[in-house]
């Protein structure tokens, strides 16, 4: 047992990210590519949103559903770990970029402050 490593560094413009989600179609949609019963994974250079640059975001088609999925960075595919530096919050046409990408919120200063907070908390 164990736990992914957590990173709260600046996020860095062509990163190589890889995201992990659940997403599902639309309600009633039986030609919904994505069913919200399947891991689905994607990886690929990370960009900051253009109307939001707080969020970083990769090529990715997933859909509603994926929200809460991580982001992570030196993902390694043999072992399955890797650094969480995110968590999906939104795709393309509420960040502003071109579709298909899927925007994380990127862990900062608050979310290590938060972090550490709780650390002190649980011991």
């Amino acid at each position: 047992m164990g736990s992914q490593k957590i990173g709260f560094t600046e996020p860095v413009r062509d990163e190589f990210i890889h995201t992990f989600g659940y997403p599902k179609g639309q309600l009633n949609d039986p030609n919904a590519k994505y069913a919200g019963s399947r891991l689905i994974h994607c990886a690929g250079q990370a960009r900051p949103a253009p109307k939001a640059p707080l969020l970083w975001g990769e090529p990715c088609d997933m859909t509603h559903g994926a929200s809460g999925g991580p982001h992570f960075a030196q993902f390694d595919t043999r072992t399955g770990t890797g650094t969480v530096v995110g968590i999906t919050t939104t795709s393309a046409e509420l960040a502003g970029g071109e579709a298909p990408m899927l925007y994380a919120t990127r862990l900062g200063d608050s979310a290590r402050r938060l972090y550490n907070w709780a650390q002190t908390r649980l011991l």
